[in-house]
C-alpha cells in the first residue's frame, strides 16, 4: 500500500473536491440548458400559434372583402320593415292596374332569431285575387318571380260558375325580412 505524505493527501483531497464540484457544476449547467430548451420550444410554439392566428385573421379579412358584393346582393333579397309596407302597396297598385280585385284578409308575422343581432321575420299574407284568367295568372307569375326571399305556401284556383274566363285565386304568400337590432 502506498502511503501519501500529508501535503500529497491535502492535494489529493482538494483535487477530489474540485472534481466533484466540477461534475456537479456540469450537471447543473446541463439541467439549465435542458430547461431553457423546453422554454424555447414552448415560446416557439406560442409564436407559431400567434402566426397561425394572424394568417387566419388575414384570410378571414380577405374572404370578407371578397364576398362583400355577394353579401350586399343577398341583402337585397330580404325586405326591411319599411320595405314590407312598400311591397304591399306595390302589389295592390299592380292588382289595380291589371283590373284585379285583391283582398288580403290578414297579416301574420313570424319572427325567428338568426344571430345575436339579426332576426328573420316572415310575413304570411293570404290574398284572394279575382279577375280574368290571364290577369290572375300574370299576378301569380309576378309573385313567383319576386326578387325577394318568398314562397307561395298555398294556391287554389276557382273558376266563376257562370264565366270560365273569370277566376279567383286564393294565395298564401310568405315573405322573409331581416330585422337588425341596431342598438347592439
Amino acid at each position: 500500500m502506498i502511503r501519501l505524505t500529508k501535503p500529497a493527501r491535502v492535494v489529493f483531497l482538494l483535487s477530489f473536491v474540485a472534481f466533484i464540484l466540477t461534475v456537479v457544476g456540469l450537471v447543473w449547467v446541463a439541467y439549465l440548458i435542458q430547461q431553457k430548451g423546453v422554454q424555447y420550444e414552448t415560446e416557439l410554439a406560442l409564436v407559431a400559434s400567434a402566426d397561425q392566428q394572424a394568417q387566419l385573421a388575414q384570410s378571414l379579412q380577405q374572404q370578407l372583402q371578397a364576398t362583400e358584393a355577394e353579401r350586399q346582393q343577398l341583402e337585397t333579397y330580404f325586405l326591411d320593415v319599411v320595405q314590407v309596407a312598400q311591397f304591399l302597396e306595390q302589389i295592390e297598385t299592380y292588382a289595380r292596374a291589371n283590373n284585379l280585385r285583391l283582398r288580403s284578409t290578414s297579416l301574420n308575422e313570424v319572427t325567428e332569431s338568426v344571430s345575436a343581432t339579426t332576426q328573420l321575420m316572415r310575413v304570411r299574407i293570404p290574398y284572394e285575387v279575382s279577375g280574368s284568367r290571364f290577369a290572375v295568372m300574370r299576378f301569380i307569375n309576378l309573385l313567383e318571380t319576386l326578387p325577394y326571399h318568398s314562397d307561395i305556401q298555398r294556391l287554389r284556383l276557382r273558376s266563376a260558375t257562370n264565366d270560365a274566363e273569370q277566376v279567383t285565386a286564393e294565395i298564401e304568400l310568405l315573405i322573409s325580412s331581416q330585422l337588425y337590432d341596431r342598438t347592439q
